[in-house]
This record gives C-alpha cells, structure tokens and sequence, in this order.
C-alpha cells in the first residue's frame, strides 16, 4: 500500500512538471504595444499616404478582404489593410527590405544572436519550408504578433502583424 502511495506521488510529482514544461513553452508572452516597423504601427490610418500615392495596390498578391499595398520605389515592403469608418488600418506589415527596422532596430541581416538578445527568450520557434525557421512574439493582451523568418542564422523577413486578423 505504502508503495502504491509513493509511486502515486511520483507520477503526480512528475505529471505536474510536464505540464508546467509544456504551458511555459506554449504560453510565451511579450509586451509588443509599442512596436512598429519604420514608425508604421499597427491599426493605424494610412490614409495620407494612400492620398499621396506613395503607396500603390499590390498587383502580385491577394488577400480576401484587405487590400494589400506597396511601397512606391521601396522594394519588398508592404501593407496589409482594411477600410473601416473612412480610414485605412493597417493589420501587417510585412518587410524583406534591407533598409528596414523595428523599434529595436533589427532588420533584415540581423544574427539570431543578436534578435533574441534584443527581444528576449520569450518566443516559440516554427518550422518553414520557405526559411529555416520562424521565431514569433507574441503579446496575447495586445492581439498582436512579431515574426522574424531566419535563414542561414540571419533575418531574412519580418511580419508586424494583428493576431490571426485573416481569420
């Protein structure tokens, strides 16, 4: 009986650690409420560019109710919005242009050394076939995710985008 009680307690002991493990590694958070990309924050109006005609509608890519829009004479940088109440939100932004940088300045060429130093440890990594990974932030209480592509060690794109806005 006594046996059956401590190995009882061990599974539970160690059944309380796994699941820890697991809710830790899955339930990363990271305060992203003031990041942007190039001062382009998320949500919002772009409206004065749009006007301006420093932004064109991309011609090569669709996305089911948003307009994705392009950076006039800037290459591989590009917005994803929707018209709400007059004004034009943005709801990613997407970049692989060299020049480009988050509010930590990491941009395209940084080493994952050198991203995870800046933004913490506090991501999930995803497998692509596009790249060699995906390291994602994400702010739960902000709806909003930070997603650096990586090949050969390096940022290769970055996406600033709302939380599962597509969906």
């Amino acid at each position: 009986m006594k046996r059956s009680l401590w190995i009882l307690g061990v599974c539970i002991i160690l059944g309380a650690v796994i699941f820890t493990t697991i809710i830790v590694k899955y339930n990363v958070h990271t305060d992203l409420s003031g990041e942007n990309i190039d001062n382009l924050y998320l949500l919002s109006d772009v409206t004065a560019y749009i006007e301006s005609k420093k932004l064109q509608p991309s011609e090569d890519v669709m996305h089911p109710g948003y307009t994705i829009y392009e950076f006039e004479n800037v290459f591989a940088k590009r917005l994803t919005m929707k018209e709400e109440n007059g004004q034009n939100k943005i709801y990613r932004i997407g970049t692989s242009n060299i020049e480009t940088k988050t509010s930590k300045n990491i941009s395209i060429g940084s080493t994952v050394e050198e991203l995870i130093s800046i933004y913490g440890e506090e991501y999930t990594e995803h497998w692509s076939d596009q790249v060699d990974k995906l390291i994602k932030y994400k702010d739960k209480e902000n709806d909003i995710t930070l997603t650096f592509y990586i090949y050969q060690n390096k940022v290769d794109h970055i996406n600033l985008e709302i939380t599962n806005f597509y969906k």
